[in-house]
């Protein structure tokens, strides 16, 4: 909004849709489809906790999305979690 102008960049990442459906992707990719349905939430965050994932994702664009762009999004087991 105008009242922050831009201040909120500073604290907040924002992650689109697109950055979060690759970060599960390849999650699955990693793990396993089999592995990844046995999480429920707090499956999950313990198993990101244990094993200290961090994903680096490269952000998509152009027609469907499909055109990497070459700009990466890192997430940090935080905000895995948080996501």
């Amino acid at each position: 909004c105008k009242q922050c102008s831009g201040q909120a960049e500073e604290t907040l990442k924002v992650v689109s849709f697109g950055v979060i459906k690759d970060a599960l992707k390849e999650i699955t990719d990693k793990y396993g489809r089999e592995k990844v349905r046995q999480f429920d939430l707090v499956t999950a965050e313990q198993f990101v906790r244990e094993n200290s994932i961090t994903l680096n994702i490269e952000k998509r664009g152009g027609k469907f999305n499909q055109e990497k762009l070459g700009e990466f999004v890192p997430l940090s087991t935080e905000e895995l979690i948080t996501v």
